[in-house]
């Protein structure tokens, strides 16, 4: 996790972060008052970041944030943990509003429902009421959720990093729905160096989870010279997955024929096959990859892929 997040902090003068290895001690950062106690180090008299306050239907709840990156003044730190297992209840309002003390940080809600194992998981953006506030409104159909905030420093921020903090809110009313999105992932690293770590196609959001057998997808990987070649993928088989998700992979080996063809950008054509119906997706690497996922690309569907 802390490779994961050193970029947030590369504008730090003094980075102080670690991982230890399993069995090593470490500190701890402070206890949260929702959750269990981080379990990356944090070192002494470093910077944190404030807690997370969200507001409604007459309530407030401070969060403080199980995960972070934090920097700011010439010194940074990283803590990862793990969700609260009993998140704090916010209620049932109608609609809240997220404040962090610190301008600059964007906001987003993953909403999952509350105790439905492998259920569905969607993600919408907050917007900003001001420099500090934002607004969260419901998410998919009214129910019992586990919401998670995800907040992340914009270039105008004073403080750099992230924040992740969980509670439970009851939704009285249904909200927007997620849009399908898919997303695969065959090349990588910075050309002219062009090398595969694997191969994978995955797709979230659908309207229902496709039966066993009525799922099937291949690959076709195209350089700038022309070339090209077909990955035959396979559908993953998990214990757990996802409400409305399918993902497909092969081998380093099948993504290695890719990295092989010629000079980028290489066109992915992804062929998927959804109980009887062709969806056609396109993207180009490295123009279209997702930040956020790297090295993946966001996929473009023809026709739109079935949502809720």
């Amino acid at each position: 996790m802390c490779l994961r997040r050193l970029a947030a902090l590369a504008a730090a003068a003094v980075l102080l972060t670690a991982c230890g290895a399993p069995g090593e001690d470490r500190l701890t950062t402070a206890r949260p008052a929702d959750g269990p106690p981080t379990t990356d180090v944090a070192t002494v008299d470093t910077p944190a970041p404030p807690p997370i306050v969200v507001r409604g239907g007459g309530r407030e709840i401070q969060l403080v944030p199980w995960s972070h990156c934090w920097s700011g003044a010439g010194q940074g730190v990283c803590a990862d943990g793990h969700p609260p297992e009993v998140p704090v209840d916010v209620g049932s309002a109608d609609e809240l509003e997220v404040a962090f003390a610190a301008p600059g940080f964007r906001f987003a809600a993953t909403a999952e429902r509350h105790g439905v194992r492998c259920g569905r998981s969607q993600t919408a953006p907050l917007a900003a009421t001001g420099p500090t506030t934002h607004r969260l409104t419901p998410i998919g159909p009214a129910g019992d959720y586990v919401i998670t905030l995800s907040g992340h420093s914009t270039e105008s921020a004073a403080q750099k990093g992230d924040v992740t903090a969980t509670f439970r809110w009851h939704t009285p009313r249904a909200g927007a729905n997620e849009a399908p999105a898919a997303t695969a992932s065959i090349l990588a690293g910075s050309p002219p160096t062009v090398v595969s770590l694997g191969v994978e196609v995955s797709v979230q959001d659908l309207l229902a989870t496709p039966a066993p057998g009525r799922a099937r997808a291949s690959v076709s990987v195209t350089s700038a010279n022309g070339a090209a070649v077909t990955i035959d993928v396979e559908r993953h088989s998990a214990e757990c997955v996802p409400e409305g998700s399918v993902a497909f992979g092969a081998s380093r080996e099948q993504g290695d024929r890719a990295a092989r063809l010629g000079p980028p950008p290489f066109r992915y054509d992804v062929t998927l096959v959804l109980d009887g119906t062709t969806y056609r997706g396109t993207a180009t690497w490295p123009d279209d990859v997702d930040p956020a996922c790297s090295p993946c690309t966001r996929l473009r569907f023809t026709p739109p892929l079935p949502g809720l």
